[in-house]
């Protein structure tokens, strides 16, 4: 049997771009059940809707549906192997869902594509950290700090270094890890990625 998708419609891709649009509207809007409505019907219009997938995978990472978040990003990946945004995102996902592992990995394959991805930094630290290898951790919070101050994110550089600083004056992470872990997962849902990042860039 042929399993190639047939070519999308002039029709269908314009009404798929409608939809998309629609989507970025309700997401800005934080009326997200609506924006993932539209970017759903974006998709079924266009099943190879990069932005689409992108933007339903981000929404769905807002309120908190990491599966979905791993499906939309698994999606992309299959359809386009260097969206960054994509491979940040699933990382994210994965780190959410205690797979600490694939999170790492995710992360590790964004800063492959972006050198200087400091959001990817600081959360492969964290998950670093939240498997006890300190010095792995505490090394990409450094680079993380770095580059958030040369990027001029100086609310990210002040979190960064203030994990940085609990980090030196618990002496470790053996003497009160679950404080740590605390405060260290509020700050990584602070940098969480803004919605609707073109996948392009």
């Amino acid at each position: 049997p042929n399993d190639i998708e047939p070519a999308v419609t002039p029709v269908d891709g314009a009404i798929s771009s409608d939809c998309y649009v629609q989507g970025v509207n309700l997401a800005s809007q934080k009326n997200y059940a609506m924006a993932i409505s539209e970017f759903t019907r974006a998709i079924d219009l266009n099943p190879q809707h990069l932005d689409a997938y992108l933007g339903r995978a981000q929404v769905r990472f807002s309120v908190g549906d990491d599966r979905g978040t791993v499906e939309d990003c698994r999606r992309i990946l299959s359809l386009k192997t260097d969206v960054v945004h994509a491979q940040y995102l699933l990382g994210r996902a994965y780190h959410r869902l205690g797979n600490v592992g694939s999170a790492i990995e995710e992360y590790s394959q964004a800063i492959v594509l972006v050198k200087d991805y400091a959001k990817a930094y600081y959360n492969r630290g964290l998950a670093h950290l939240e498997i006890k290898e300190q010095r792995s951790g505490v090394q990409d919070l450094k680079v993380a700090s770095r580059l958030f101050r040369k990027q001029n994110n100086l609310s990210a550089y002040r979190r960064t270094r203030t994990t940085l600083a609990e980090i030196s004056n618990l002496g470790g992470l053996n003497k009160d890890y679950s404080s740590f872990a605390f405060a260290t997962l509020r700050a990584a849902f602070v940098l969480a990625p803004k919605i609707l990042i073109n996948p392009g860039t």
